[in-house]
């Protein structure tokens, strides 16, 4: 195989006293992950088995987090 066209970058936010670390991908399926519908970055984590709770709005998701 020759070498990928593209990389794709993600990030990810937790509450600042959060001890949850993610070395790769699949670290994330134990988690609730928060995303926005129709986001490239997410139908990504779609398609590696990643669970998404797809939101609106940026809003919709800090609220998620704040809640826990």
């Amino acid at each position: 195989m020759g070498r990928p066209h593209f990389q794709v970058r993600l990030g990810a936010f937790a509450k600042s006293d959060s001890p949850i670390q993610l070395a790769s991908i699949k670290d994330a399926r134990q988690y609730r992950i928060g995303g926005y519908k129709g986001d490239a970055k997410t139908q990504f984590l779609l398609d590696r088995g990643i669970e998404v709770q797809a939101a609106l709005r940026d809003a919709e998701n800090v609220r998620k987090l704040d809640k826990g």
